[in-house]
């Protein structure tokens, strides 16, 4: 995970090379650790992974897919529970940061002036939005996103559990 964030933070991609030797090698340990029911246990992972961030993807009509095959190392390696787990808390630190930069950059006193003059037909000139539109338009690595949620996952599991009424 952090070789994948790194790497999408220089390159704007999670290479091939990373993702699919990462299920394979979770589906391996599996397969030591608990027999041909973990290599299970790990298929059943990837394939949770895999088919939730498509789902997600396909709603949003996104493009680019070394998050989603990610995710389905991260599910190959730790299970079913976890890739959900993990896909969890990675939205909610990747739907934050993308708020908050959105956020940040909306020209808040000019904002607040026209809400003000609702009445009077004020508006807001394109221009005063330029940098809101640039902050919309750009892309964010999500690598260092999905290894936050992982880790999150990992370190919150069980209170997650209690939380939700899993015991």
């Amino acid at each position: 995970m952090a070789i994948a964030a790194v790497t999408d933070i220089r390159t704007g991609k999670i290479p091939n090379k990373l993702t699919f030797p990462g299920a394979a090698l979770g589906i391996f340990l599996q397969l030591l650790a608990k027999g041909p029911l973990g290599a299970l246990w790990g298929v059943e992972g990837w394939v949770v992974g895999v088919g939730s961030m498509l789902a997600i993807k396909m709603f949003l009509r996104q493009f680019g897919f070394g998050d989603v095959k990610l995710i389905g190392a991260i599910g190959a390696c730790l299970g079913p529970w976890l890739a959900l787990l993990s896909l969890f808390y990675f939205s909610f630190w990747f739907g934050a940061w993308s708020l908050s930069r959105l956020l940040l950059s909306l020209p808040w006193k000019q904002l607040l002036l026209v809400l003000r003059l609702a009445g009077s037909g004020a508006s807001l000139p394109a221009s005063s939005l330029e940098r809101f539109n640039q902050v919309r338009k750009s892309t964010v690595p999500v690598g260092p996103f999905i290894a936050a949620g992982t880790v999150c996952a990992l370190l919150l599991e069980h209170q997650t559990r209690q939380f939700l009424g899993f015991r």
